[in-house]
């Protein structure tokens, strides 16, 4: 038994010496043998024919070859490769790339195969075609916006390859713009990047992808959304952020990036052009990003998800949508400014939902009208006997009397075609202006009998205006009469949970939906209404005391 044992343990020895040399020539042990081995062919190539030592510097290498290179029209040739280059194509294919080439050169875009539009990418993104980096850029967007419908999977690459070609490039362009396309650009560093340079700015526009993306609380889930509420949604959500952050800055002095500050700072080294044939001796193989990790702060996503969702309860509201949202905690100042704010959009988009429906006959026969006035008050009066003078001018003063009563007929039928038009008048669409004074009438003696007939009219729509109005609007206009500075219009805005903007905007939308006009520009009671809101605001107050 032990010859025996012996015997076993001899031939394993033997059988695992003899395995060992087959072991070690594994593929896992042999990539690096081969890896070195490309290295030298490389390197070898380089010394004897000139050829860039890797795959990326020998296709810029060609493609400064070719830079300036036409084609003529020859037939479309498929091509499909994962990394795309010159050495991949053919002869037939080289020359329809050229062709197609000189084609986009020219900003005509024939349909072809996306290896192609790599290519010519990799060119752009190393310089090839251009002098400037906004030149690159533009044609970068401009190959995009030709071939994204063609090819969707055009958006997913060239939102990470724009916003490095923005990054490396020291480019004014707004990263937030090119990755919102991307949903995996949308989830990396550039997300982050963008919102911390965003919340930098004086009055952040936040898109709403980004609003989104900082949210614990998906909206276009919600019934609402999906039941006609998509529209108001993704209108007003950017509007309210942007709007609470000012609000914050006036009436706290810290605004949404102080208020929310996570205390740190963050860098990533980002791989550039990661996907794409890049030599990274243009700009090397990563770069730094700072930025702000304002995502990975939950007090500032909780403080977002509760914005989106006390603005998607009121426009629910407004759109008599069947319930709410719950657990709104917002301070109760914050959620009045966002219903004042959201009222005046409604208000605003019902007035310009309103349709012109002009009554054409209507205005053909005022026009008929207009030119019988015209021929009345232009008679000609010729000499004649001081009897016929006589009876001349009697008759001229009935005409006259007769003129000013169908003229008058007239502007008050025009005061009738504005409201059948279902809009409000307004500096830029006045339907009562289209019956001008004729030439035979002075403009003076116009204006006055246009006052005479629209007084009573005037005084009923400034006497709505006032009901409309609340006393802090009352508060405001005499603040603006009495030359109040901005500090105490704040200080009367902050105490009735709003903003000076969003009260001024109030009483001008009142003022539009009642005389057609506004009454208060810049922060300044305009001139042509001063005396008679100064006349009104002492009735006013006289009546209050």
């Amino acid at each position: 038994m032990e010859n025996k044992g012996s015997q076993d343990i001899g031939f394993a020895e033997l059988f695992v010496d003899e395995e060992e040399p087959e072991i070690s020539r594994t593929p896992k042990a042999a990539p690096p043998v081969r890896s070195q081995a490309s290295l030298e062919d490389f390197d070898l190539l380089k010394k004897e024919h000139g050829y860039p030592a890797t795959r990326e510097a020998n296709f810029v290498h060609q493609a400064r070859q070719w830079a300036d290179k036409e084609g003529g029209r020859v037939p479309f040739q498929p091509f499909m490769s994962y990394w795309p280059a010159y050495s991949q194509m053919n002869g037939p294919q080289s020359e329809w790339y050229f062709y197609w080439r000189s084609e986009v050169r020219r900003k005509s875009y024939p349909d072809t195969d996306l290896s192609y539009i790599f290519i010519h990418i990799y060119e752009l993104i190393h310089g090839i075609g251009w002098t400037e980096p906004e030149e690159g850029f533009q044609l970068l967007l401009e190959l995009r916006a030709a071939y994204a419908g063609r090819h969707p999977a055009l958006l997913e690459y060239m939102a990470d390859w724009l916003a490095d070609f923005v990054l490396v490039h020291h480019l004014p362009m707004p990263l937030e713009e090119l990755i919102i396309s991307s949903p995996a650009a949308m989830r990396d560093e550039l997300f982050d990047l963008a919102l911390t340079r965003l919340l930098e700015e004086e009055k952040p526009v936040l898109p709403l992808e980004i609003v989104l993306g900082l949210s614990d609380y998906n909206m276009r889930r919600s019934a609402f959304y999906s039941s006609g509420g998509k529209e108001a949604l993704d209108k007003h959500i950017p509007q309210v952020i942007t709007l609470v952050d000012a609000y914050m800055g006036k009436t706290q002095g810290r605004r949404l990036k102080d208020a929310f500050d996570p205390g740190r700072s963050k860098t990533v080294n980002r791989y550039l052009f990661h996907r794409a044939v890049y030599d990274p001796s243009f700009h090397g193989r990563t770069i730094p990003l700072k930025f702000t990790p304002y995502r990975e702060y939950k007090p500032f996503r909780q403080y977002v998800t509760q914005l989106i969702r006390c603005t998607e309860n009121k426009l629910r509201e407004v759109a008599g949508f069947k319930g709410r949202l719950k657990g709104i905690m917002l301070l109760p100042e914050t959620q009045a400014l966002i219903e004042r704010f959201l009222e005046k959009e409604q208000l605003q988009a019902r007035r310009m939902s309103r349709q012109i429906s002009i009554n054409t006959d209507r205005l053909a026969s005022l026009q008929e009208d207009t030119e019988v006035v015209q021929r009345l008050l232009t008679v000609e009066y010729e000499e004649e006997s001081e009897g016929e003078e006589e009876a001349e001018t009697v008759h001229a003063e009935l005409t006259e009397r007769q003129a000013w009563t169908e003229l008058s007929s007239s502007v008050e039928s025009s005061s009738s075609i504005e409201r059948s038009l279902s809009m409000e008048p307004s500096r830029s669409i006045e339907p009562s202006r289209s019956i001008e004074p004729s030439p035979g009438i002075e403009s003076s003696s116009f204006g006055i009998m246009e006052a005479e007939n629209t007084a009573a009219a005037y005084a009923e729509e400034w006497q709505e205006i006032w009901e409309r109005l609340q006393p802090v609007h009352l508060q405001v206009l005499s603040l603006l009469l009495s030359g109040g500075v901005a500090k105490e219009l704040a200080s009367l805005a902050a105490q009735h949970g709003s903003m000076p903007e969003l009260l001024i905007d109030e009483i001008n939308d009142a003022a539009m939906e009642t005389i057609g006009d506004l009454l208060i520009e810049d922060f300044t009671v305009m001139d042509e209404h001063m005396d008679l809101v100064r006349e009104i605001m002492g009735e006013q107050f006289d009546e209050s005391t």
